[in-house]
């Protein structure tokens, strides 16, 4: 970091993913469970200030405050279940502020690092011959090779989208394994069937160079420039730590969501801080789903509940008794069990009474749920 001008160094959080998993994940006996292996998967939460060194305009400051989560997870056949929960607990957090209607969600995937390796070395060989019909900033990124070439796809100077949108430049889609291509159409599918529509950009890249898979935005509709919330997974960065673990992610720019509502109500406000305040305080529940319930039933389930304030634990790989363990594991008060797409089973897991659990209609267990809430019955919060 720059000199403080004591003779001393002064270091200040750019972001807040290295450092959640670092604290959770890390080996030192500070970290959150001293070094230990944590019950898997992890769902984290933050909010606080950061702060980059780069030219302000409207919207991006030096400081800034951002709310985010953070979803690890052991690494299975598939990612479509944890990315779909994610995306979808992102449009949660602009559905709880007003803001999804000013928004729209952009996807694309970036592909593993060898196929991006594969991609630039093919866009190195593509530009080079033009460029000096490049802008000087994607000539500097072009002269830096790397990683950071994919940032000359995001470009938004109108030479270089010219340039970019010739019908022989390399595309990163055509350098993505079909099992990963196939993987990002399941996910696309998961969330329409939610209602989450998702519009494809090929272009689309983030800041970060440890971004792999699934990239997403949500972009204001009156300037699409302005990304009020975006994420990704980063697989890499959590295989540092453990290599059995992937991970998937979001942060939001509490600035950037301001600056939108102020086009909106005072309600709507009103409603951002309190959002941003009450971060991480909801109860817990731990879902658990049949092999016969969809994924998107328990992922629409599991969205309704964090609607009405409460934290919703799923583990979406193993059997239902890995999954109830794994529950047990996390300090879930409830558990709720979806049998069939209609019927569930909601269970005390504290009570040595409560051994088979109370059955429900689905579409009724929201409100027993409430009910037990106000009626003041002592709960655990997830860490």
């Amino acid at each position: 970091g720059p000199s403080s001008g004591r003779g001393r160094s002064t270091f200040l959080r750019p972001e807040f993913t290295p450092l959640i998993l670092e604290a959770a994940l890390g080996t030192g006996t500070t970290t959150i469970w001293g070094g230990k292996r944590p019950p898997m998967p992890l769902r984290l939460s933050y909010a606080g200030p950061a702060f980059r060194h780069e030219r302000q305009q409207l919207g991006r400051y030096r400081e800034f405050t951002q709310v985010g989560a953070e979803l690890i997870h052991p690494l299975g056949a598939s990612t479509v279940a944890p990315d779909a929960e994610l995306v979808s607990s992102a449009r949660a957090v602009l559905d709880a502020v007003d803001l999804t209607s000013h928004t729209t969600l952009l996807v694309n995937h970036l592909g593993n690092l060898d196929d991006r390796t594969r991609f630039c070395s093919a866009l190195v060989t593509w530009l080079s011959p033009r460029r000096r019909q490049l802008s000087p900033l994607a000539q500097a990124q072009l002269d830096a090779g790397g990683q950071g070439l994919l940032r000359i796809l995001d470009s938004s100077d109108d030479d270089d989208v010219s340039i970019l949108s010739d019908p022989t430049c390399p595309v990163l889609a055509d350098f993505v394994s079909s099992h990963d291509r196939q993987q990002f159409e399941e996910t696309l599918d998961t969330l329409q069937a939610l209602g989450i529509e998702a519009e494809v950009r090929p272009t689309l890249v983030r800041g970060l160079d440890y971004y792999t898979g699934l990239a997403f935005e949500f972009v204001s509709k009156r300037n699409p420039a302005l990304t009020l919330l975006g994420g990704g997974r980063y697989d890499p960065l959590v295989q540092q730590y453990d290599a059995r673990c992937g991970g998937i992610g979001f942060a939001a720019g509490v600035e950037r969501m301001a600056l939108t509502l102020a086009e909106g109500s005072d309600a709507a406000a009103a409603a951002a801080a309190e959002a941003g305040s009450t971060l991480g305080h909801a109860r817990t529940v731990a879902l658990v789903y049949e092999p016969s319930v969809s994924l998107v039933t328990a992922l629409a389930t599991a969205n309704a509940l964090r609607a009405d304030g409460f934290t919703v634990y799923m583990r979406h790989s193993g059997n239902l008794k890995k999954q109830i363990g794994s529950a047990v594991d996390h300090g879930a008060r409830l558990l709720l069990r979806l049998d069939s797409p209609t019927t569930c089973v909601l269970k005390d897991l504290h009570d040595p009474q409560d051994r088979t659990g109370v059955p429900y209609p689905l579409d009724k267990v929201r409100d027993a749920l409430m009910r037990r809430l106000f009626a003041g019955i002592e709960w655990m919060d997830s860490t």
